[in-house]
């Protein structure tokens, strides 16, 4: 996997799992190849702002051209999927099925009830518990899989909505 292959599935993980309820909104754009996430005011109240995912704030003819894109129903999306977030059942089922994996570990149980609590707004429960600080191996084991889980996830929406997903650009 490259860097950037790597860097955009950690930004789909983060954007998949934020809640539900936040006012951000995650997009890939197919004819660029690029991902992109808006902040929508409260009570839609307001410029609606565009970034790039590193947090750099898109301004201009690119906003300009971004937004008629975005929300102009005569062009059917322009290319622009928004991703779709994982709720609580989605994000418990992903870390299930990883800890199943590891019934035999000192921790599991613990683990296991974290999940159980997982709420909305969190994100996956176990990146928090999962720090690699005495539980390294696991803690490699559960990045690699939670990458391939959201890579899985992204790719079948993907081919739902008749895009393609290229995480290389």
């Amino acid at each position: 996997m490259t860097q950037i292959e790597q860097f955009n599935l950690y930004w789909l993980a983060e954007a998949m799992t934020d809640s539900t309820k936040s006012a951000k909104h995650y997009y890939y754009d197919s004819r660029d190849r690029s991902f992109f996430y808006s902040k929508t005011p409260a009570g839609y109240d307001g410029v609606m702002e565009f970034y790039k995912p590193m947090g750099l704030a898109i301004k201009g003819d690119d906003y300009y051209e971004l937004f008629i894109r975005l929300v102009n129903p005569y062009i059917s999306n322009g290319g622009i999927i928004e991703i779709v977030k994982l709720d609580k059942i989605q994000k418990r089922n992903i870390q299930w099925r990883f800890l199943n994996k590891f019934g035999g570990h000192k921790y599991h149980f613990k683990y296991f009830m974290a999940v159980i609590d997982q709420t909305e707004e969190e994100h996956f429960v176990l990146d928090k518990m999962i720090t690699g600080n005495g539980d390294d191996h696991l803690f490699l084991l559960w990045d690699a899989f939670k990458l391939d889980a959201i890579r899985m996830y992204v790719t079948n929406f993907a081919k739902a909505a008749g895009v393609e997903i290229d995480l290389s650009a």
